[in-house]
């Protein structure tokens, strides 16, 4: 599995933790899991959790009101 966007996550956690604050950080790690959960026991493609991991992490950003260049 590719881990970039897995450190993207970490890193949006910790840098906009003040913004995102406790529930909201519970909610996108609770759904980083479930998929995590669904990927391993219906066997997907790695590459559909990388795309979700990817979509948490820019829905993370736009929770904050960040403006990443892509």
């Amino acid at each position: 599995m590719n881990s970039l966007p897995f450190f993207a996550l970490l890193m949006i956690s910790w840098l906009y933790r003040d913004e995102l604050m406790g529930r909201a950080l519970v909610i996108y790690w609770s759904l980083w899991l479930v998929c995590l959960l669904v990927m391993i026991s219906a066997k997907f493609h790695p590459g559909i959790f990388t795309a979700v991991q990817s979509a948490l992490a820019i829905s993370m950003l736009v929770h904050v009101r960040a403006t990443p260049s892509i």
